[in-house]
């Protein structure tokens, strides 16, 4: 069921290098997706497109809803938090792996 969320959301974004990557506001429609569909949101890495199809990560706009810093959240407050810091970055040009379970 998740790769079908993934489906969904292709023509909203880009592809680079086998991954798919949402802009802020697909990112946030993606989120707020997973919290009706049941899926657990991991995360997600934060990126900007270079030249030449290439790409670089950007660890400060990215969110590991894994780690132990959030092991205390349900998945209700994970994917309100990840709203959030989605929200803060939608007039930004990062774009977005997203992670599901």
């Amino acid at each position: 069921m998740s790769n079908d969320i993934f489906a969904d959301f292709e023509s909203r974004g880009v592809n680079r290098h086998s991954m798919p990557l949402l802009p802020p506001f697909a990112a946030l429609d993606f989120v707020r997706e997973c919290r009706v569909r049941g899926l657990e949101l991991l995360g997600f890495d934060g990126f900007k497109l270079l030249p030449n199809d290439r790409i670089q990560p950007y660890m400060e706009h990215s969110l590991d809803l894994s780690d132990s810093h959030h092991s205390d959240l349900s998945s209700v407050e994970k994917a309100s938090f990840a709203e959030n810091f989605l929200e803060e970055r939608l007039q930004t040009d990062f774009l977005f792996e997203m992670v599901v379970r």
